[in-house]
């Protein structure tokens, strides 16, 4: 473990769980500790049946779900800033990072 990181222990639904994390992270590591918490006990009160573990595997689902949409939606906004870079290069230039040549004599110089 280097300086710049902490050991802590999470609490998700009774289960301990020790992690060693960047020393940054510590905040995020409680708030996700506190939202898996909070999910688990509303899913407790609505589905009072389940047992701990079902419960578990549906929060499991979710949170890989959401991580797995959010995932392609970066790719796709990747490739949509990929293909805008494209289009400035293209209209830049071939070579995309050329200046435009100035007229000593224009009103309007290009820089």
């Amino acid at each position: 473990m280097n300086s710049e990181e902490i050991k802590m222990e999470v609490n998700i639904a009774g289960e301990i769980i020790a992690l060693t994390v960047p020393f940054s992270r510590q905040e995020a590591v409680r708030n996700t500790e506190a939202e898996l918490g909070s999910l688990y006990r509303l899913w407790k009160r609505q589905f009072p049946d389940k047992a701990p573990q079902e419960l578990l595997a549906m929060m499991a689902y979710r949170f890989a779900s959401a991580y797995l949409s959010l995932k392609q939606k970066r790719e796709e906004e990747l490739n949509e800033a990929e293909q805008l870079l494209d289009t400035v290069s293209r209209l830049c230039g071939d070579d995309g990072g050329s200046e435009p040549d100035s007229d000593d004599d224009s009103d309007f110089p290009l820089y």
